[in-house]
């Protein structure tokens, strides 16, 4: 009567053994693909830079700049007339002033008025190239640089106060400007 128990038993053991290591597989596959999409979901709530709907983490109001241990760098602008917000946003390391050569061209109309932004934007640590006349009058206050310097047009346009927008560099370049990274162009 034992004899007639034992091979069922065994059997049973095995499939039971079997179903287990089937069990424990699919198990262990679902918490892999579990923990990869929590993975993405938090990927995608941390990156400040590439976000589905293009704003990210950094920004400042009021003309403050956040730069964050990867490099990403926000920056925000308000305006006094409507209340705007400019931010502009690029991802790598960031050139540090000194490394910029910036020409302040003034579109005010006010005497001397890119002379004396010159001498702010050094005591900031940018070199400076000579500060000219624009060609034309402008509305508003932008700092422009060349491809591939977002960031440090943004960080310009920060110090330059929290009126100033960014803009791409204007090509061809302003008369005086051509070996310049960057351009702040003072306007009324």
């Amino acid at each position: 009567m034992s004899d007639t128990f034992l091979p069922d038993t065994r059997v049973h053991r095995r499939r039971g053994f079997a179903r287990s290591m089937v069990f424990s597989a699919a198990r262990g596959a679902a918490l892999i693909g579990l923990a990869v999409i929590i993975g993405v979901v938090l990927l995608q709530v941390i990156d400040t830079g590439k976000g589905p709907s293009g704003s990210g983490g950094g920004t400042v109001a009021g003309g403050g700049t956040t730069t964050t241990a990867a490099g990403t760098l926000s920056t925000s602008s308000t305006t006094a007339a409507g209340g705007s917000t400019t931010t502009a946003k690029a991802t790598g390391p960031i050139k540090q002033p000194g490394q910029l050569k910036v020409v302040v061209l003034n579109a005010s109309g006010v005497n001397g008025a890119a002379g004396s932004l010159s001498k702010q934007l050094a005591a900031k640590g940018y070199q400076m190239g000579t500060p000219a006349t624009a060609a034309t009058k402008r509305v508003g206050t932008v700092a422009a640089c060349t491809a591939g310097l977002d960031q440090e047009a943004g960080a310009l346009a920060a110090a330059v106060g929290p009126a100033a927008k960014t803009e791409p560099f204007p090509t061809p370049a302003p008369a005086g400007a051509t070996t310049a990274n960057c351009v702040v162009v003072l306007g009324s």
